[in-house]
Formats: structure tokens, C-alpha cells, sequence
């Protein structure tokens, strides 16, 4: 299953936009090709200008074809001088990537936040003065 989704030039009336998405399809038709799913786009502006265009009608087509008529596909597509851009892709080689699982984690525990345990015992504590006359016996050693 392949997917190709074309910019064609905006300053076409609807009628020349239907006859491009025509011809289009009839080169994956005479390739042998089957087209699925075909959406015509609205007209909508670029993000940047190609060839000083500015807007762009955006058109997608889902078709299945022998892999060896995808190169012949694309050098007709290249050809179209309507076609701003194209891009054809391989939907069968895309690969879903696994979405990442979150495993909860326990909360940590905190430390030094809330009452002490039963079995440690606060230290007593010391007196201003009994430092001081440590400090000087220290001091005069």
C-alpha cells in the first residue's frame, strides 16, 4: 500500500485542478495500479513559497502497485509542471513505534520532616556556659 499526496498550483480553476487529480490517477491506473482511497484538498497556504506560490490545493491518494512501477510513477509525477510538490511513501514500512509505559514509582521518603521515632532519644542540651568553660580549658592547654 503506498500513499502519495501532491501540491497542485492554485491559480487553476476547479475544473483544471479535477483534470490534474484525473491525470494523476490515470498514470497509477496505466502502471497497474489500484487506487483505494483518493481525498481532494481544500485550498490552503504554504508554509513557505515554492516557486512563487504561495497557496496549494493538497491532494492524497492510497493505491496499491508493483513495487517495480513505483521509480516509473514518480518520474511521470516529477514531469507534471502543475505539481508543486509530491511525496510518495510506502505504507507497509512504516512501523508503529511502542508508546512509552509509566511505571508509578513509591513516593521517596522524606528526611528530617515529621516527628522522630520512639527509639532515638533526644540529646540533652548544653548549656552556654558549660561550652564556655570548655572553650577556655581548651584554650589554655
Amino acid at each position: 500500500m503506498y500513499e502519495l499526496t501532491y501540491i497542485i498550483i492554485s491559480n487553476f480553476p476547479d475544473q483544471e485542478v479535477i483534470a490534474q487529480t484525473d491525470k494523476v490517477r490515470s498514470f497509477i491506473n496505466d502502471l497497474g495500479g489500484e487506487i483505494k482511497n483518493e481525498k481532494l484538498g481544500e485550498k490552503r497556504r504554504l508554509a513557505y513559497p515554492i516557486k512563487k506560490q504561495g497557496y496549494g490545493f493538497y491532494v492524497t491518494v492510497e493505491f496499491n502497485i508493483d513495487p517495480e512501477k513505483v521509480i516509473e510513477l514518480d518520474k511521470k509525477i516529477r514531469l507534471q509542471s502543475n505539481i508543486l510538490r509530491h511525496l510518495l511513501i510506502n505504507k507497509d514500512e512504516i512501523k508503529e513505534t511502542p508508546r512509552r509505559i509509566s511505571i508509578p514509582r513509591p513516593p521517596k521518603e522524606k528526611i528530617g520532616i515529621g516527628a522522630r521515632p520512639e527509639s532515638e532519644t533526644p540529646e540533652e542540651k548544653v548549656k552556654i556556659e558549660e561550652l564556655d568553660k570548655k572553650l577556655e580549658e581548651i584554650l589554655e592547654e
